[in-house]
């Protein structure tokens, strides 16, 4: 088969998969699934392909429709660091490291979810796709995020990390919280009570820098002052 009919086959057939006997061996096979697409994808790219529009899409809908949802209902803990959905529990920032190095992001999982919020939205996004809203209104925040049109995000706030998903009227705060129900899942970001904070540090995940770092497999250094 052709790299480009290898290229659709994953996009539009490996973004679903099938119902699995277990929660966890369905995120399994999700994780099996984006690696053969990143793989395709960047054999694509090596060749000189302008394959970063569909490696966006591709890594949107892993993350979006694969991995975020079965974490949904983990139990939150501040030393969590589960690697496993439904087991143990899992802290903020080690869901999102998580999700990204299990989508084919090479990101130093254990040392960026230990790094203060501002820190991992810095080191996945290029500074000029960082803004930092510090007047704590969350109206403004989703007011910024629908301007800036959809797409994935990561929003550090406090003293908490987690992936806004903008999608036609979804606009979903993804994270793993303290406040009730105490458990990682996704929810609307316009009434998230974690949502509330005095700085919010915002950025696109999927941007072209990012994607093609995912593409290449370049390591995503945790950012420095």
């Amino acid at each position: 088969m052709a790299i480009g009919s290898l290229v659709l086959a994953l996009l539009i057939g490996g973004a679903s998969v099938p119902a699995p006997p277990s929660k966890v061996e369905g995120y399994r096979r999700a994780v099996v699934a984006v690696g053969a697409a990143r793989e395709a994808l960047a054999s694509e790219y090596g060749a000189g392909a302008p394959a970063l529009g569909v490696a966006r899409a591709r890594a949107m809908r892993a993350i979006v429709d694969d991995l975020l949802p079965p974490w949904s209902g983990t139990p939150w803990d501040l030393n969590g660091t589960s690697e496993t959905p439904g087991e143990g529990a899992i802290a903020c920032g080690y869901l999102v490291t998580t999700v990204l190095r299990d989508a084919g992001f090479n990101v130093p999982r254990a040392r960026m979810a230990q790094a203060a919020s501002e820190t991992i939205v810095r080191s996945l996004a290029p500074p000029s796709e960082v803004a930092r809203l510090t007047r704590g209104d969350r109206a403004k925040v989703i007011e910024h995020i629908r301007a800036k049109g959809p797409g994935l995000y990561v929003v550090g706030l406090d003293y908490h990390v987690g992936l806004v998903v903008f999608e036609g009227d979804r606009m979903d705060f993804c994270h793993s919280t303290v406040l009730p129900p105490g458990t990682a899942l996704c929810e609307p970001a316009a009434t998230a009570a974690a949502f509330s904070s005095t700085l919010h540090v915002v950025a696109p995940l999927l941007t072209d820098w990012t994607i093609h770092r995912w593409l290449t497999g370049e390591r995503f250094p945790v950012w420095q002052r």
